[in-house]
């Protein structure tokens, strides 16, 4: 081979080896400002998440202070709240099935305590229970539609507990509402408790004095949980939660606490998480 051409080959190689050496180093460089800048946002969302569920747990967070005037019957310390989050947030929130025939609930998976979330359609039953399990993801399918659930759907909380969102009653209401919800909700027997949700910004309805009527004719455990708290004026909650307590005093089977909760601001929330998980035997702390 001539000299020249030997020469000039050898020189565009060493250009080669060159532009490599350079683009592997700019690549390096590449990948390490990608990795600090995931670094840095990973670390910034587990801060803000940190802080706001730390916040949540906080008194500065809760309703509890538009009970004042009323007798407190649940009323949990700070370490029975962090545990009750700390079930709550395991990150094992899942769900599992829905059901449309009540003869089908024996094939459910899993044989855990169950919490039911009952209430009128568009009351904020799925809203409520993608609130509280807290886990990163969204749980329930929401819409701003009502009457959107139509089966009984089943999520399990690390799998310690079922929260069952239910059909709605009253407007939308599918029409095997009486005998699919009303049936589970009177012969379940691994269901702890009913949460009855009444929507803050119109008060008890004709149907909701309905549903109480036959938790109180069955015998069965509820309680009253006010959504959509954030959405009225504090004078307008006073006289509402006068209203429902001097219903609530009538009863025999209704916890005599009422939960305000507001799932957008993400307040009162602690509360009835700490009350589920000491209902279905998940909290240890005294």
């Amino acid at each position: 081979m001539p000299a020249n051409i030997l020469y000039y080959r050898l020189q565009h190689v060493a250009k080669l080896q060159q532009f490599t050496i350079l683009a592997n180093f700019r690549l390096h460089d590449v990948d390490n400002t990608l990795h600090h800048r995931l670094c840095l946002s990973l670390m910034k969302r587990w801060s803000s998440s940190f802080a706001f569920r730390e916040r949540e747990i906080s008194p500065e967070h809760s309703y509890l202070y538009l009970l004042q005037d009323y007798p407190m019957i649940f009323e949990p310390n700070q370490k029975q709240l962090t545990e009750a989050q700390a079930l709550f947030i395991r990150g094992q929130n899942k769900f599992v099935t829905s059901i449309l025939e009540y003869d089908k609930l024996n094939k459910l998976p899993y044989s855990l305590p169950e919490i039911a979330f009952i209430g009128r359609s568009n009351a904020g039953k799925s809203t409520l229970i993608n609130a509280i399990s807290c886990g990163g993801n969204k749980l329930a399918r929401t819409s701003k539609k009502p009457g959107h659930t139509r089966l009984l759907n089943f999520y399990t909380i690390a799998n310690k507990l079922f929260l069952v969102d239910t059909p709605g009653y009253g407007f939308r209401s599918p029409k095997y509402f009486e005998e699919l919800v009303q049936r589970y909700i009177v012969n379940r027997n691994r269901l702890r408790n009913s949460c009855l949700l009444i929507d803050a910004r119109q008060g008890f309805k004709s149907n909701d004095l309905d549903a109480l009527t036959i938790m109180e004719d069955y015998g069965l455990s509820y309680q009253i949980v006010l959504t959509k708290v954030d959405c009225v004026t504090r004078g307008n909650m006073l006289r509402l939660l006068k209203d429902i307590y001097d219903i609530v005093h009538k009863t025999n089977c209704c916890l005599p606490q009422v939960f305000p909760v507001s799932a957008k601001r993400r307040k009162g929330l602690a509360e009835l998480r700490c009350f589920i998980a000491s209902t279905t035997n998940n909290l240890k702390t005294n």
